[in-house]
């Protein structure tokens, strides 16, 4: 049986990481406020929109990926053209060397590119 002690300890380690989670929070909080009132929300928009389309570029990387290594999809090695990255970069890029993951990307990157210029 655990002692009270012990228990007490685990309290207090417990109540600590919550503080610590609640200032790391509020510390977002307040960098966003910050940001907000400086900056126009056009380039606050325009900032998050840009990380938005970097990460589903690197999604659909990834996705592809794990489809080929399920065999879902066939894979056709690119591994002269496109360098083959530390696996740590690859998975925060997304970018793998093979055919079937970079038509991907591009095609997404195509959609970007033209969307903003296309009036309905």
């Amino acid at each position: 049986m655990l002692s009270k002690n012990y228990w007490d300890q685990e309290m207090v380690n417990w109540r600590t990481e919550e503080l610590r989670s609640n200032r790391n929070v509020n510390g977002v909080a307040f960098i966003i406020k910050k940001l907000g009132k400086r900056r126009p929300l056009r380039v606050l928009f325009g900032l998050t929109m840009g990380i938005g389309a970097y990460m589903s570029v690197a999604f659909i990387g990834n996705a592809v990926r794990s489809f080929q290594e399920a065999d879902y999809i066939h894979t056709t090695p690119m591994i002269g053209i496109i360098p083959r990255l530390d696996i740590n970069i690859a998975s925060m890029t997304g970018i793998h060397p093979t055919l079937e993951s970079t038509v991907a990307q591009l095609i997404l990157l195509a959609v970007y590119a033209v969307g903003p210029n296309m009036y309905w």
